[in-house]
């Protein structure tokens, strides 16, 4: 309840936190790739909203900050599980305590950014990832999205099980079998990531 000063109380915003963890919880249960655009800053809960991205694109002039403990606050929109796993843990301790901004490259080399284009090719470039994904398996990014976000949780025996089981899936479906046949006959085959030019990546 609030306290007869107005004051949000500490139950209050646990509830409004418990609120956003819907949208976390359909976003890592999403079995399609997410691809994050940023050219700017994306600090506090932009940067947390961006790991949860399957690939992120930027500009030079994106910016990254846990800029919680500026503002004496914690890390949110499930930060505090994904950095680790993408930076390491000692990385994502340093990034959140120091509460430092983080320039594009430095981002890259962290692998939090996949791709540095310029502003102007950006959604271009986005869109491109995103259209040729359309042509690759429904299935089988399903399955290899869902396996690889099971794996900091699992151990080998339950990996290679996952990796059976999907590979059983994936290998009998329409999609296989055409890809199958268009490679024995060489012809193109459906999927094919787009490649980034080196003009795109000039400032």
């Amino acid at each position: 309840m609030s306290s007869s000063t107005g004051v949000i109380t500490p139950d209050e915003r646990r509830t409004r936190m418990k609120r956003s963890h819907r949208i976390i919880n359909l976003l890592a249960s999403l079995d399609r790739p997410i691809i994050a655009a940023v050219d700017g800053p994306a600090f506090g809960a932009g940067f947390s909203l961006a790991l949860w991205a399957d690939f992120v694109i930027a500009t030079p002039k994106a910016r990254f900050c846990m800029a919680f403990a500026r503002v004496g606050l914690i890390p949110d929109y499930g930060a505090m599980y994904t950095l680790p796993r993408i930076v390491g843990l000692s990385r994502a301790k340093e990034i959140m305590l120091s509460a430092r901004e983080i320039d594009a490259e430095e981002a890259k080399t962290l692998g939090i950014v996949l791709e540095i284009t310029t502003a102007k090719n950006l959604f271009l470039r986005a869109q491109s990832i995103a259209q040729s994904l359309t042509t690759a398996s429904p299935l089988a990014i399903s399955l290899t999205k869902s396996g690889l976000n099971s794996s900091f949780g699992s151990d080998l025996t339950t990996m290679l099980e996952i990796e059976a089981t999907g590979q059983g899936m994936a290998g009998t479906s329409e999609y296989a079998k055409e890809s199958f046949k268009r490679f024995t006959e060489r012809e193109p085959l459906r999927f094919i990531w787009p490649k980034l030019e080196a003009a795109d990546t000039r400032n």
